[in-house]
């Protein structure tokens, strides 16, 4: 019996001789017709491409025109994730489901398909898809045709999310294969000087995002590590290579995740200098790009306090200048905070209210700790955020004011007068844990999507520390409870391994050192 052939599907279809050029035969390209691809061996699991005009045509304008309404943040049987060659033909009964929309059998729409379940479950629901840079991640996905290692990155992340939402061991495999592939793409892309594409960006801030799910956490890269290979790449593209929307959006988005390491680090943010700060305002997202501008100079206040040394000659006048620096930020904070709520009670708004906690009930039936009697309820998900990391901020800046006039008041050498002053910085540190705890079952709601589980790291790491550090058992098993019952469907706080050296411009892409990616 001859062997099977080996051509793509259409021109076996068709009876005629196919060239068995990849992606699709170049016989169907120039017939202007899908090239429905190869055959797979059964079970495995690969993308199969079109040619460009399919992509573009059934993929991107399909993302531009359709948008999936799920509302339980699962995916739907009817959802074609990958289409398997060796599976039986769609039965009658099932025929009118896979002819929908949602069901395309393009491979391209296919992917794009995929790529918006992606973007359903991670999104919030409860604000504008275009508020404080939310469609940001929309904006990568419409990039990845055009950028190989960019696509491998999603495809990585888009696997590992739909996997661990189906818990299919399938999809998590080869999310770790895609992963692999990205990885080794990122580094010959960095290496051959095109980190000038956004899609090289992008693709870092994906990658990064990956390090919050179990079974692809700590594969290759710490989530610092990720971090600081965008950084390094930003840095050496430098300010002016920041002009399009979407940078922009990478620059101040980066800026959340890369506060949250430096903050961890107690180091200086590498783009809190002014040619950066120039550049970040740029970005039209209003309120929330000063309050960034502010918060970004917070970290090297904690590095001054760190390598303070009281016992040196000029000790005195160097925690002066920080004694004081550290206040005037911290009344700029203030004001700039008192003037957003006055803006939102010129509209009748309160960002948040205090309610019980049995109101929260995605959280209740997580979480069975009840050691926190009542939650906050925010506007909507950019309000929850940004209040969560206002607290955060002040907690570090504040503790750290604290501990630098207690060291004061213990240095023979200090004034007694600068030492001795004494407000609200050494008090109210509780309060502000007490909120970051009360900011976690609105997180924990089904309505802000993922990004409400990852807004939680932060917080958690805050209160778990202060807990800790006054040994307050019962809050520190609540925080407990709430990091092994609310980070679940694969989820989980990411590793923050990390070297300490600083991020820092560099001459040439080979200088990247902490961007160790070989797959």
């Amino acid at each position: 019996m001859p062997a099977r052939s080996a051509g793509c599907l259409t021109c076996r279809r068709r009876k005629v001789r196919c060239d068995l050029e990849r992606p699709a035969c170049s016989k169907c390209v120039r017939r202007g017709v899908v090239c429905e691809g190869y055959e797979r061996a059964v079970g495995t699991v690969e993308w199969v491409d079109q040619s460009e005009f399919t992509a573009q045509r059934a993929g991107i304008q399909y993302l531009r025109t359709h948008t999936f309404q799920e509302t339980d943040s699962t995916i739907g049987d009817s959802v074609i994730l990958f289409k398997d060659r060796t599976s039986p033909p769609t039965s009658p009964a099932t025929s009118a489901r896979t002819l929908s929309p949602r069901t395309l059998s393009s491979p391209a729409a296919n992917r794009a398909q995929f790529y918006e379940t992606f973007i359903d479950v991670y999104n919030p629901k409860n604000v504008s898809s275009r508020s404080q840079g939310f469609d940001y991640m929309r904006m990568v996905v419409l990039l990845a045709p055009s950028s190989p290692v960019l696509t491998d990155s999603l495809d990585a992340l888009s696997l590992v999310q739909v996997g661990s939402l189906r818990e299919d061991q399938r999809l998590l495999q080869e999310s770790t294969v895609q992963l692999g592939k990205a990885l080794r793409r990122a580094r010959l892309a960095i290496v051959s000087s095109e980190m000038n594409d956004d899609g090289i960006l992008a693709a870092v801030s994906v990658l990064a995002l990956c390090e919050f799910y179990n079974h692809i956490q700590g594969a290759a890269s710490s989530w610092f590590q990720h971090l600081a290979g965008f950084d390094q790449i930003l840095l050496a593209r430098g300010p002016q290579a920041v002009s399009t929307k979407l940078s922009m959006l990478m620059l101040y988005n980066s800026r959340h995740a890369g506060l949250s390491r430096s903050l961890i680090r107690r180091k200086a943010d590498p783009f809190a200098t002014p040619e950066w700060q120039a550049v970040l305002r740029r970005v039209p997202l209003g309120p929330a790009v000063y309050w960034m501008s502010l918060a970004l100079q917070i970290p090297g206040l904690l590095e001054r306090h760190d390598n303070l040394d009281l016992q040196s000659v000029d000790s005195a006048e160097t925690a002066s200048e920080l004694l004081a620096d550290c206040e005037r930020l911290d009344e700029e904070i203030r004001r700039w905070y008192e003037g957003f709520l006055m803006g939102l009670r010129m509209q009748n708004l309160s960002p948040y209210m205090e309610l019980p906690i049995e109101d929260f009930d995605a959280f209740c039936s997580l979480v069975q700790d009840r050691t926190l009697q009542t939650g906050f309820v925010f506007l909507d998900q950019k309000f929850a955020f940004m209040h969560s990391q206002y607290w955060c901020c002040i907690y570090y800046l504040r503790s750290t004011l604290a501990s630098l006039r207690q060291r004061m008041r213990s240095a023979h050498n200090t004034p007694v007068h600068k030492a001795l002053r004494h407000d609200a910085a050494d008090d109210g540190l509780l309060d502000l844990v007490f909120n970051l705890c009360k900011c976690l079952p609105a997180f924990a709601e089904p309505v802000t999507g993922a990004h409400g589980h990852i807004a939680m790291f932060l917080p958690l790491g805050v209160a778990e520390t202060y807990f800790q550090a006054k040994s307050m058992i019962e809050w520190i098993n609540f925080v407990a409870d709430v990091s092994a019952s609310v980070f679940n469907r694969g989820l989980n706080r990411p590793s923050i391994r990390q070297s300490d050296r600083a991020v820092t411009p560099v001459e040439s892409p080979r200088d990247i050192e902490t961007y160790e990616y070989t797959g």
